[in-house]
């Protein structure tokens, strides 16, 4: 998704069609991430997985020795089979994907400051770090 731009231009877009001029108040919903899952599929980003090519490779080989036609319906149910995993996949990272949105989105509108400060604000790993460095028995656990 990220060497496709998928990321980047679904920001883009999300720029063009919203408005949002309180940093503090953006979030990015679940249906937000459900509406980005849906615009990659209807704008045909398929980013393709080693299992994939090694399958398609294999089919190459089968074609040359004539094997494709014993082997087409397997082929395509198994295409079909890696493109459901591949959906899967994105809901299973869908926190990471979320995050990745919402620091390209922020960017949009207030620009790498506005993305630094709406992290320290509200970015997961910032905040437990900071929790972290706050409670001194946590601190010393870690640490030990």
């Amino acid at each position: 998704l990220l060497k496709d731009n998928a990321i980047f231009d679904y920001a883009t877009e999300y720029y063009y069609n919203h408005q949002v001029a309180d940093m503090d108040s953006f979030r990015f919903t679940d249906t937000d991430f459900n509406d980005f899952v849906n615009w990659v599929e209807r704008k045909g980003f398929d980013f393709n997985t080693e299992t994939e090519s090694a399958f398609a490779k294999a089919f190459k080989t089968a074609e040359k020795e004539e094997l494709d036609d014993d082997i087409n319906s397997s082929y395509k149910a198994m295409q079909e089979a890696i493109n459901n995993a591949k959906k899967k996949d994105m809901k299973d990272k869908k926190a990471e994907i979320m995050s990745l949105l919402t620091d390209e989105i922020v960017k949009r509108y207030f620009y790498r400051d506005g993305l630094y400060n709406y992290q320290l604000k509200f970015n997961p790993e910032i905040l437990e770090a900071v929790n972290v460095l706050e409670d001194q028995n946590k601190y010393n656990r870690i640490l030990k």
